[in-house]
């Protein structure tokens, strides 16, 4: 009897060892994407990841051309106007100089200012300088709008000389022009 009960006993024993053997292994989260041969699921792909922290900077080359009865300046001091903007991006940098990105505003009432734009690309928007002769620069603020035109506020400062004060403090709404801008300025 008692090599019955030892033979049931090892029995039991070696089926219970069988069994925790070749038991199912136990399943962890990342197992849940896991392909034969990728050990674990850390196969390319599997683990998902950030959107980027900058998005590229959105794309200002152009003539944003307000002359037309299509876009406006409108102006604290100088009232309603017209004029344009052409850019010339290069990455996250709006170039400014001779030859380079332009402005023309021109306000119902006769007063005018143009020069050169310089300044920075940030997502859907920008930021530059206005430069109108002398220490008269203006402060540029933009963004694209929802219609295939920019909007944003100009406000011009130092532009004080003897026969004049010129103070020109406003928004636009200029939309694309692919044929280029034209000549406005008086």
């Amino acid at each position: 009897m008692k090599l019955t009960k030892t033979f049931v006993i090892v029995a039991c024993a070696g089926l219970l060892s069988a069994g925790v053997i070749g038991s199912a292994r136990r399943a962890f989260a990342q197992d849940a994407a896991a392909t034969p041969g990728d050990e674990g699921g850390h196969a390319e792909g599997s683990v998902a990841t950030q959107p980027d922290k900058k998005s590229p900077p959105s794309d200002f080359n152009g003539c944003w051309d307000g002359s037309s009865h299509d876009g406006s300046l409108d102006d604290r001091n100088y009232g309603t106007g017209y004029g344009w903007i052409g850019i010339i991006q290069d990455g996250t940098k709006i170039v400014g100089g001779m030859n380079e990105s332009y402005y023309e505003f021109r306000w119902d009432d006769g007063a005018y200012a143009y020069g050169f734009v310089s300044g920075k690309v940030k997502g859907t928007g920008f930021t530059g300088t206005l430069t109108a002769g002398g220490k008269c620069k203006a402060k540029l603020i933009g963004h694209l709008g929802t219609n295939s035109d920019i909007v944003g506020t100009y406000d011009f400062h130092n532009c004080k000389t003897k026969t004049s004060n010129f103070i020109a403090v406003g928004t636009f709404d200029l939309p694309l022009n692919n044929s280029g801008c034209a000549d406005i300025k008086p």
